[in-house]
């Protein structure tokens, strides 16, 4: 096939994928907006149709949390199909670096010593006990003014020799201070093949010449590798920055760690092409240094032209350059990570002057170069993967780490696993929240640090899979599936993937989705389906799934109830347990799945922040207005939360011209516009029982038909101290029996329900 004919099917395949996702967006358009009407009603479904087309969404999104310390990535959305090309799926295997390398032909370290006596021990320690490849040590000493440093020189050689006879070292010490350039080009008379130029303030984690040096030995295009390192301009690690003394590591993380994610998770191929090599640590082609080499003195050939650089700065960048000139590459080694402690090699003082003055010597013998690393900069081609190895860096040194699977569409069950995010983080506690993106078929994955967060995307519950096998979790809490695409598929992918992290899985209940694809059992009678026995009312829930006005089939086209429950039934054999928030949900649950009884935790909602926001407006007194009963309803109004009750009681209200008015704390779909009906519009808890006071709400009305799992409004009723009437029916009406004003209503009818309103206000004042 030639080049161009797998453009072209490259071009074509990419062009059939936007087209899927357009359609696909074209079909959730007109799901919504049919499907929504009658369940959210003009406004509600208006507002996701200009969402839709302004910003490609049709619900806020995720928050950010509060106590962030570096927001650097937290608002970039990093694709995961730029990542995964470069990682390796197998990371939770040992990876021996060794197997790969095939030469016995020794490669030769080069340290040019200047001072630093204080960096000496630890840069030859790490060499002499972490590289586990032949190779020879050359030395060479520019003429330390420390005497300190001459000795501890032929100490470390004199010990070395005698624990390790088989490594020949070569040291050697300059007459005269000759600068770092000269010195270097002076070890090249001792080089015999493939060298590596290594600082003093440096340190080197295992196996870590062969990983710097495969690529030189597989490919003879190849002229200079170079890793990653806290302090490396272009190869900085985990984000890319000019050169600053005060770069460090990652906090409170080795190098070593470092190196082990970077070494683990990157395939042992991965190279990536650069505009220069930096000469902390850069390996070197021995051929490529032949060719392009300078005449030093009449004993060596020189690496650097001593005459521009002589002090040093820039000397790698020209030989870098000159060698790409003549069509050999400069690579990247980013699975190998070298710790740089920027200090030993130039005094802060004269670095700053020798840039300067080098970088112009650079831009004048290659026109460009600053220009092309200023571009490098900017595109950051491989920025997704580095933030990608830096999440896991932080996660994989962190305990209690949570995966909480949820859903895009906001509402309670939203807000309650943002509270749990920042719960998990406010105890120190790191996160990693998957949200499927409903409107773009795909997932977002927000893993949220103490000290960072990123948001990454993958297209399919496959790709979802192997991203996270790069991260562990001890928790995995399931908030909602609602939308999720094949169901049964996630469920066992949340059970296979509790045993292989050895995680416990908790399972939320924010409505009845795991009991019926019409997820708040609001039957095709507009009522309450009381959960019908299975096989034997099969008729009856095959019915209700056909014809019910609710919107479920925007979420799931499921009609088998039968297949549904088994599903369920084998994922809650894994589950390790089940949390409802009222004892009215639990009932409802175990009537479905009566084995689950052992399993289940009922625990309230926290409603502390609600009593704590409205008690600023406890000292608000309501004055009634004269002859007027008032009606207060609090929140979103829908389908399912009881529009059609509010249209009929408004109606009746109009249609017997009732001195009753309704006062509407929220928005509303499905309710037409009525004289007896006030619309506040959505509310703010800080100043919500002052308007309250100011309305003289008589008694508040939740018309809610379907049996809520919980109710914020209700706790914000109750938080108020007003009076308040539900349908018998759900956790309201099991919150309100043991509330001193609370009324049960027994009828939906609008004559009943003013007529047992305003009868319950008279005998309980």
């Amino acid at each position: 096939m030639s080049l161009d004919s797998l453009k072209l099917q490259i071009k074509s395949r990419l062009e059939q994928m936007r087209l899927y996702r357009m359609y696909s967006k074209v079909c959730y358009l007109v799901a919504s907006t049919f499907g929504n009407l009658h369940e959210e009603g003009f406004y509600q479904t208006g507002v996701r149709i200009v969402n839709f087309v302004r910003y490609g969404k049709g619900v806020a999104q995720g928050k950010k949390y509060a106590t962030l310390k570096d927001e650097e990535s937290s608002d970039i959305i990093f694709d995961f199909e730029h990542i995964r090309p470069y990682i390796r799926g197998d990371e939770l295997e040992p990876y021996n670096r060794q197997k790969g390398w095939s030469s016995d032909e020794p490669v030769d370290v080069i340290v040019p010593v200047y001072n630093g006596l204080e960096y000496l021990e630890p840069l030859f320690s790490s060499v002499v006990e972490k590289t586990n490849i032949a190779y020879r040590l050359i030395i060479i000493d520019d003429a330390s003014p420390d005497p300190a440093v001459k000795i501890f020189l032929r100490d470390f050689v004199r010990k070395t020799n005698k624990s390790l006879p088989e490594l020949e070292i070569i040291l050697e010490f300059n007459d005269a201070n000759k600068g770092f350039v000269a010195t270097v080009n002076r070890a090249m008379q001792y080089v015999r093949g493939h060298f590596v130029l290594l600082n003093t303030d440096t340190e080197v984690p295992s196996e870590w010449l062969q990983r710097l040096m495969v690529p030189i030995f597989s490919d003879d295009t190849i002229a200079t590798t170079t890793p990653y390192t806290n302090a490396g301009e272009i190869f900085n690690f985990p984000r890319l920055a000019y050169v600053d003394p005060s770069q460090e590591l990652i906090a409170n993380i080795s190098y070593e760690r470092i190196d082990s994610v970077l070494e683990r998770s990157l395939g042992k191929d991965v190279i990536f092409d650069v505009p220069t090599g930096m000469g902390f640590c850069m390996g070197v082609n021995y051929h490529v240094f032949k060719e392009l080499s300078l005449k030093g003195d009449d004993t060596y050939i020189a690496l650097f032209d001593e005459e521009a650089f002589g002090r040093g700065y820039g000397e790698e960048t020209d030989f870098c350059l000159k060698a790409k000139s003549k069509g050999y590459r400069n690579v990247h080694v980013p699975n190998l990570f070298v710790y740089h402690k920027h200090g030993g090699s130039f005094a802060p003082e004269h670095k700053k002057q020798l840039i300067q003055d080098h970088m112009r010597i650079i831009e004048k013998r290659y026109p460009g170069y600053n220009r092309r690393i200023k571009k490098f900069f900017d595109e950051d081609q491989y920025k997704a993967l580095r933030e990608f190895l830096y999440a896991k860096i932080l996660i994989g040194t962190s305990d209690g780490v949570s995966l909480i699977f949820d859903n895009s569409l906001g509402g309670g069950a939203c807000m309650f696993a943002d509270r749990l995010v920042q719960k998990r983080l406010d105890q120190g506690f790191p996160s990693v929240h998957i949200r499927y993106e409903h409107l773009h078929k795909k997932y977002s994955i927000v893993i949220v640090h103490p000290s960072q967060r990123w948001t990454f995307s993958v297209e399919n519950m496959t790709d979802l899979l192997e991203f996270l096998g790069h991260f562990e979790v001890c928790t995995i809490y399931v908030n909602e599936l609602v939308s999720y695409p094949q169901v049964e598929e996630v469920q066992r992918q949340i059970i296979e993937l509790k045993k292989r992290k050895s995680a416990r899985v908790v399972f939320y209940v924010h409505d009845y989705f795991c009991v019926c694809p019409n997820f708040t059992l609001v039957n095709e009678k507009s009522e309450y389906c009381g959960v019908p026995d299975l096989p034997k009312d099969l008729q009856a829930c095959e019915r209700c799934l056909l014809k019910t006005q609710t919107n479920y089939k925007v979420f799931s086209r499921n009609r088998d109830i039968l297949q549904w429950r088994a599903a369920w039934q084998t994922f809650f054999d894994d589950v390790d347990e089940i949390h409802l928030f009222s004892d009215a949900s639990a009932s409802i649950v175990t009537k479905a799945y009566e084995n689950v009884s052992g399993k289940i935790v009922v625990e309230s909602h926290d409603t502390n922040y609600t009593h704590n926001l409205l008690s600023s407006g406890e000292n608000e007194e309501s004055h009634s207005k004269e002859g007027t009963f008032r009606i207060g309803v609090l929140g979103d109004i829908s389908y399912t939360k009881g529009s059609h009750v509010l249209s009929s009681l408004a109606q009746h209200i109009q249609r017997e011209s009732l001195a009753v008015e309704i006062v509407l704390f929220g928005e509303s779909s499905g309710l037409k516009k009525y004289r007896c009906v006030k619309k506040m519009g959505r509310y703010s808890l800080e100043g919500l029982q002052g308007i309250v006071a100011q309305e003289s709400i008589d008694i508040f009305l939740i018309p809610s038909i379907w049996p809520e799992t919980f109710s914020y409004t209700t706790s914000e009723v109750i938080a108020m101290n007003y009076p308040l009437a539900v349908f018998d029916i759900g956790a309201p009406a099991e919150r309100v029996k043991q509330y001193s004003q609370g009324l049960i209503l027994e009828s939906k009818l609008p004559v009943d329900i003013v007529s047992d309103m305003q009868s319950f206000l008279r005998t309980s004042r």
